[in-house]
């Protein structure tokens, strides 16, 4: 077959070789030509702004170039992912951000910005506030925002600390016969205990807005106190009186649906069981703080929101108007207990008989 071929090959004329030859040679040309045309044309893609992306043939060299040739304009403050004098490359992607206006609201003061990004958080970085996505922001982190929107940025924060927290000691008393009427005797001195609580604290532009109790352990348990009294007198009785008025010098007249004669006692927000620092402290069995003024009292006695109008029996002592706001573990039947700002002032009140006016 071979031999056929450079037979005929050999019995060709001069023009028809001529003609072969030609035939190659334009062949060869025309290969170059397209080879250089596909190295030279570059497909390009521009995203300009909100507008889909569009793609483009191009046979310039530079960004600026073809943003020409599509009659494409920048404004002064607008922006681009690259420079207008980047040399174009194959598959390369033109990303135009348009400038606008967006004010963003940080610490109750509000600034006024020229911004390019489209979402929350693009936006505050690009202007230079740091944010984090973990802080609260509104519109939401990753929301889109449109011209003359608002941004309001609250910084967070969140930190873990320990502290060494006092655990009061329980009091308790016992009868001794042995004891005068009256007498008391410390027979067990109380003394505080100590733990260690982690908190997990939230802050908001930097002031705390929450706490949480991570951990607690004890350090050294709380030793209760131990109290002998002598026997009780039984002259404080659960008496009733009819309804009527009491005239005060601080609230004037007072209308009054009965009055009772209790056994009185007085304790002030350190009883309550809370070290000074924790956010409990001091909060009654209602959700009031401890304080003068507030009660505790045996609700199947005195509803629990009475308002009450409390002096001795005789007159000489008025703590004067307050609410049933609070219980306790030994305040049953005749008994009630009043709080007072300070414990030296609870301590000095002490015991004694009280008629409390059950006002209308």
């Amino acid at each position: 077959m071979l031999n056929g071929l450079k037979d005929r090959m050999l019995n060709m004329s001069s023009s028809a070789k001529r003609n072969i030859l030609l035939s190659s040679v334009f062949a060869v040309v025309a290969v170059a030509v397209i080879c250089t045309v596909s190295v030279m044309c570059k497909q390009i893609t521009i995203i300009d702004g909100g507008n889909s992306a569009k793609q483009v043939i191009t046979f310039n060299r530079y960004v600026e170039d073809v943003l020409k040739a599509e009659n494409i304009k920048l404004g002064t403050r607008d922006k681009m992912n690259v420079q207008p004098t980047d040399k174009l490359k194959d598959s390369m992607k033109i990303e135009i951000y348009r400038a606008f206006n967006v004010s963003v609201t940080e610490k109750g003061k509000t600034t006024l910005h020229v911004a390019t990004r489209r979402t929350v958080g693009e936006i505050l970085n690009e202007l230079g506030y740091n944010a984090k996505e973990t802080d609260k922001t509104t519109p939401q982190y990753t929301a889109k925002v449109s011209e003359f929107d608002e941004i309001t940025l609250i910084r967070t924060k969140e930190e873990t600390i320990e502290a060494i927290e006092e655990i009061p000691y329980e009091s308790t008393q016992r009868e001794n016969k042995a004891l005068a009427t009256g007498a008391r005797k410390v027979v067990s001195k109380g003394a505080p205990g100590e733990k260690k609580v982690s908190y997990k604290i939230f802050y908001e532009d930097g002031k705390e807005v929450k706490r949480e109790v991570v951990k607690e352990e004890v350090i050294r348990d709380a030793v209760a106190q131990i109290t002998e009294v002598g026997p009780r007198k039984t002259i404080y009785s659960y008496t009733i009186a009819s309804a009527g008025t009491v005239t005060t010098s601080r609230s004037g007249s007072l209308s009054y649906s009965r009055v009772l004669t209790v056994n009185a006692t007085a304790y002030d927000a350190s009883s309550c069981g809370k070290a000074p620092s924790h956010p409990a402290y001091g909060i009654t069995a209602t959700g009031r703080r401890a304080g003068y003024g507030i009660v505790a009292v045996d609700p199947s006695i005195i509803p629990l929101g009475t308002k009450l109008y409390i002096e001795s029996l005789d007159g000489s002592y008025v703590y004067g108007t307050a609410i049933a706001a609070d219980t306790g573990g030994a305040i049953k039947g005749n008994r009630i207990d009043l709080c007072y700002n300070t414990r030296g002032e609870a301590i000095s009140f002490g015991r004694r008989p009280m008629k409390v006016y059950i006002l209308n």
